[in-house]
């Protein structure tokens, strides 16, 4: 999960969502998504759904960077 970290901030942070608002959004602390963005937090599978919901990302994008955004997908 190196760069899944790095995918969160960006996806995060393109939606102008502060990380007390996400953390809030996932039931966990703003601490927690610190160290998920710095890749110093294993999450499991349930809150990267979640996550992958949220921004309408396949997991395959949110976890490993590979594929495009569910749109992007379903036009194939």
């Amino acid at each position: 999960m190196r760069g899944m970290g790095r995918r969160v901030r960006e996806l995060r942070r393109g939606k102008q969502v502060r990380q007390k608002d996400f953390a809030t959004l996932l039931g966990v602390t703003r601490m927690s998504i610190w160290r998920l963005e710095n890749n110093k937090l294993n999450i499991s599978v349930e809150k990267c759904v979640r996550i992958a919901e949220y921004f309408d990302v396949s997991l395959d994008f949110l976890i490993l960077g590979i594929n495009k955004k569910r749109e992007e997908e379903k036009k194939c």
